[in-house]
């Protein structure tokens, strides 16, 4: 996109803020606010108009610009509003020189609504709190600003609330004053930094808060600071804190005197890194130690790792992590926090860590940091650092600035291998048009030295459309060592024949392999994977996954050992194309998985369980119950009757959903008794998955209706009321989540789920009149997936009427039950 058009979307250059001095009186009980704004600016070239950012909702009262120089007041003799670009422009007589400087005087005030953006009320037992979220673009929601994170100035904030509320900002309180006033964020300290942050950072906050505090000691200068965390009374007894030890691992100490969080009961995103005051929903933050499952526990964990701090910003949000959408319209930003932003980016760092070696990464990051130390930057200067004679920006250009990512295609030659690449897509093999991108790309190649021994090349690189390898072929091998990106990658697939791929499951399946956990869980995700995108068979796909099941090992994260996508994919759409027998099938190979490892690793969760054993046998029950072998699960419903301490925490989610499936409206009324009562995040959202539709549109919370759609989405026969309900009550859900996050995913849950051509027509036709901009991104992807669904089970269903047939043909002659 030209320079030209993004000036329609991006605040003019020639006048820039450079400090706030900030006033905000916060009223709870009339539920407004109400602030005044000294902005001081600096004139970058002359000009007769001040342009900043205000959203329609935010008030204002008259202002005045007062030249440093002078002292003289101007009043603008022209206001003009743009308010679908959410700008104010100030259009003066006088002409402001290059050079000068000012100051820019507002009044302001808004209601405090429960958008869950700019500065918004929360509820609890007891009344309303206040907390703001500006990220990306809503800072203009609440104050009058330069909103875009280029443009940074200090900020000194003074907040006047009602006798018996506590104030929370990013710096601490100031003790001189009576009124909450805070130091000047950030704090003038070096000068190796411009003492500046960006308004998506800034954060206020008032209400009737209570807090637990620790410190820790810096290892860097032995500095002391405090670790606080917020809540409402009724839940601070659940609160949690951590510190991550980046100080140590970037050798970059914090640069704030404190560190505060708040635990919010509405919140739109999962947790928001503002400087000094982080802020993040309940089930972010909240853990009962007695009533949290693993995963709650290390959501929580990932979350405060994730949020503590950040060093530099992006000059723009399109260089968020990775280049590869131009976003230059705010109205659209939500929509890059999503798998590309988070999932790609980790897997190629994890790449990168791999090639280079995890000490060398680090301490490339850690210069990195230090060279971009709370500056702007862009996604090009990523891996300009030394980097020990690798050619790592030319290397990294392809990942950060292309889209999509590239499937290795494995063939044998008398000396070893051949690999090509080309680009992987969900619809099946890239057309010329689409197949350009030569990826730079480390191929990680395992070898056995001797037996039970691997050896892994960590310098073969693959930087052309193909190439050959010498290696032994006549020994295991295996490309992508230790899979990166495991579960979810996104950085390569790998496409051996179908002879080498088992070979490579059996040897995965041995004691003494020479392959790795993450090594046998890559086999079966991405056997996966190309199955989808129709490379390899469903039979294949089914061995693969047979070969290296014995060992009952693959789980990471939660989120391997699910079965197969296809087998996913097929059974929950099955209803839609009369595959009765194949999900009966598909049911039955499923249990051969899942209820043997049932059998072995029970009910009882011990303390004494690793984090893997703990998941696994969360995963594998689950697995079962979903299958159809759900008497286990169902004949433990005491704590459905009142015993809380008769189900596992990490089995409440399946408990739950099999007992209303299976017992009825004795075990969902007393779901909804849970769901209105706990004050456990987990447990609540637990109890979301077993609700009904009535429960959406009364007395539940905006952040937690995302909960809700998904739970529904997962249920086959539910998809299509799922679609139904929302048609029908589309102007209201979108008026209460339309400056939210939360749409998109809405989108996402109802839509991804269907697998015929008329269904992605009839989704078409109701979003044909609706302003899709801020979520069009999801939308497009749901009908995406729509027709690559449908593809699948054209693909796959002669396939699996085979395997069903000659199953049931072993099983009558010997009695052998394994499906494959």
């Amino acid at each position: 996109m030209s320079e030209k058009a993004l000036d329609h979307y991006r605040l003019p250059t020639d006048v820039r803020p450079r400090h706030y001095d900030l006033t905000i009186r916060t009223d709870l009980e009339k539920e407004r606010f109400f602030g005044f704004v000294k902005i001081d600016l600096d004139i970058v070239k002359a000009t007769k108009v001040v342009t900043f950012n205000s959203a329609i909702e935010l008030e204002l009262v008259p202002s005045t610009l007062v030249l440093a120089s002078s002292g003289g007041e101007l009043t603008p003799v022209e206001t003009k509003v743009d308010a679908a670009a959410q700008r104010i422009s100030l259009v003066f007589d006088e002409e402001l020189s290059a050079g000068a400087k000012a100051t820019l005087r507002l009044g302001f005030g808004a209601a405090l609504t429960d958008s869950m953006t700019g500065y918004y009320k929360s509820t609890w037992d007891k009344g309303i709190y206040a907390l703001t979220q500006f990220e990306p673009t809503d800072a203009r929601r609440a104050l009058p600003c330069w909103d875009e994170p280029l443009l940074k100035a200090t900020f000194a904030v003074t907040l006047i609330s009602r006798k018996g509320t506590v104030s929370l900002s990013n710096m601490p309180a100031r003790p001189d004053i009576a009124v909450t006033s805070f130091e000047t964020t950030p704090p003038v300290s070096t000068e190796r930094w411009k003492e500046q942050m960006s308004t998506y950072l800034l954060a206020i906050a008032n209400g009737d808060f209570m807090h637990l505090e620790s410190s820790y000691i810096s290892p860097l200068s032995g500095k002391v600071r405090p670790l606080r965390i917020y809540a409402t009374a009724d839940v601070i007894h659940q609160a949690q804190k951590a510190l991550p030890l980046y100080e140590k691992v970037f050798d970059i100490e914090y640069p704030l005197p404190k560190l505060d969080t708040l635990v919010a009961n509405d919140f739109d995103a999962g947790a928001m890194e503002n400087w000094g005051l982080i802020t993040g929903r309940t089930n972010a933050y909240l853990v009962d130690p007695e009533n949290a499952d693993i995963a709650a526990k290390k959501r929580i964990a990932g979350t405060q790792c994730h949020e503590v701090w950040e060093y530099h910003n992006m000059k723009w949000w399109d260089n968020l992590y990775l280049n590869e959408v131009e976003i230059p319209d705010p109205g659209q930003i939500g929509q890059i926090f999503d798998l590309l932003s988070y999932a790609k980016a980790a897997s190629v760092l994890r790449m990168l860590s791999k090639y280079v070696g995890e000490d060398k990464f680090l301490m490339g990051v850690s210069l990195y940091l230090k060279k971009h130390l709370y500056s702007n930057t862009v996604s090009a200067t990523c891996g300009r650092e030394d980097s020990g004679g690798l050619d790592i920006p030319t290397m990294m250009d392809s990942w950060v600035s292309k889209m999509g990512f590239p499937v290795l295609t494995v063939t044998e030659t008398p000396t070893g291998i051949k690999v090509r690449q080309d680009r992987f897509l969900e619809d099946g093999p890239a057309r010329p048009e689409d197949n350009e991108t030569i990826w730079s790309i480390p191929l990680g190649i395992v070898t056995s030295s001797a037996p039970g021994q691997g050896l892994v090349d960590n310098t073969a690189l693959l930087v052309t459309r193909e190439a050959e390898f010498k290696l032994d072929t006549n020994k295991p091998f295996k490309i992508n060592a230790d899979t990166n990106g495991v579960c979810e990658s996104l950085c390569h697939r790998v496409l051996y024949t179908p002879t080498r791929l088992a070979g490579i499951a059996n040897e995965a399946a041995k004691p003494e392999s020479i392959f790795s956990l993450s090594d046998r869980i890559g086999l079966v995700h991405d056997a996966a994977a190309l199955n989808l995108v129709h490379e390899l068979r469903a039979e294949k796909e089914c061995a693969c996954l047979n070969h290296v099941s014995g060992s009952g090992e693959l789980t990471r994260g939660g989120k391997s050992w699910s079965g197969t996508a296809w087998a996913q994919t097929w059974q929950d759409r099955s209803h839609m194309v009369g595959g009765d027998k194949v999900t009966q099938y598909l049911n039955a190979f499923r249990r051969t998985l899942f209820s043997p490892l049932v059998e072995r690793l029970g009910f009882e969760y011990s303390e004494n369980d690793s984090a893997d054993t703990t998941q696994l046998r969360t995963l594998v029950i689950a697995g079962a119950a979903t299958a159809g072998d759900a008497e286990s699960v169902t004949n433990r419903l005491e704590y459905i009757a009142g015993d809380t301490s008769a189900i596992p925490v990490d089995l409440l989610v399946v408990t739950f959903c099999t007992a209303v499936e299976h017992t009825g409206a004795r075990a969902y009324d007393a779901v909804l008794e849970i769901f209105e009562k706990t004050k456990t995040p987990s447990i609540k959202v637990a109890a979301i998955r077993a609700r009904t539709f009535d429960m959406i549109l009364k007395n539940v919370r905006n952040q937690d209706l995302i909960y809700f759609f998904r739970g529904f989405a997962t249920n086959a026969k539910a998809i299509y009321a799922l679609r139904e309900f929302f048609e029908a009550n589309y102007d209201s859900i979108n008026t209460r989540l339309e400056t939210t996050f939360s749409m998109k995913y809405i989108i996402e849950s109802v839509y991804s789920s269907f697998a015929k051509e008329e269904d992605r027509a009839k989704a078409e036709a109701f979003f044909k009149d609706k302003d899709i901009g801020k979520y069009n991104q999801a939308l497009a992807q749901a009908l995406d997936g729509i027709n690559a669904q449908a593809a699948l089970i054209k693909w796959t269903t002669g396939a699996l009427e085979e395997i069903y047939i000659g199953h049931a043909a072993t099983v009558a002659a010997t009695g052998e039950k394994k499906m494959i």
